[in-house]
């Protein structure tokens, strides 16, 4: 992702060689940072790339945001895992946590997996995978965290997908404005207004 940014960046720095105005220039832009290209265009005026610029920045807080819950909900996960199952989740598989959460120890796991015939499922009786719930309401405890962290967890590729469309966006909307600019005859870079005007 910080390549890909990165990337843009450096195709946007380049684009602006054709000038502020230059419809491609425009695009690539906003790609990178939306409202870029708006402002670029036309500082006096880029009250579009001011709501695709705050659409961003509010996605990036609610992206970080969601996944600093995620990651704090995974350590609060390992850490009643530890303190009432007496079982250390680090580098195991999901699956030792769907076990966890529905069984009160390995000797229950394994004794429904034996009546379900999920031979392949059965896991060894070796002090390593064994657990022992302290009390039922700790084990919900455990369930309430993985639900909870699935749900932050979740939210992050919708919010990355808003991401890249408001770029998307924001990049069409800064390359129309700059066609728009271009064929007016209107240029905006902060220095004075220059207003070609041809009447036939």
């Amino acid at each position: 992702m910080k390549r890909l940014w990165l990337s843009l960046m450096l195709l946007a720095y380049g684009a602006s060689l054709h000038g502020q105005a230059d419809p491609g220039g425009a695009f690539l832009r906003s790609l990178a940072v939306p409202g870029w290209g708006h402002h670029a265009v036309d500082p006096q005026n880029w009250a579009a790339g001011k709501r695709h610029l705050a659409a961003d920045l509010i996605l990036i807080a609610a992206y970080a945001g969601y996944h600093a819950e995620a990651d704090q909900l995974g350590r609060n996960l390992h850490a009643q895992a530890h303190t009432y199952a007496r079982f250390d989740l680090a580098g195991r598989p999901r699956s030792f946590r769907i076990a966890l959460a529905d069984y009160d120890n390995l000797a229950a796991y394994n004794d429904a997996m034996e009546r379900s015939r999920n031979w392949d499922r059965i896991l060894p009786d070796t002090p390593e995978n064994r657990w022992q719930w302290s009390d039922e309401d700790a084990r919900r405890r455990f369930i309430g965290l993985i639900n909870d962290e699935d749900a932050a967890a979740n939210r992050l590729p919708a919010i990355a997908a808003l991401l890249v469309a408001n770029r998307v966006f924001a990049g069409i909307g800064a390359y129309r404005r700059a066609q728009a600019v271009s064929l007016s005859g209107t240029y905006r870079s902060g220095a004075p207004t220059l207003s070609l005007r041809i009447d036939f």
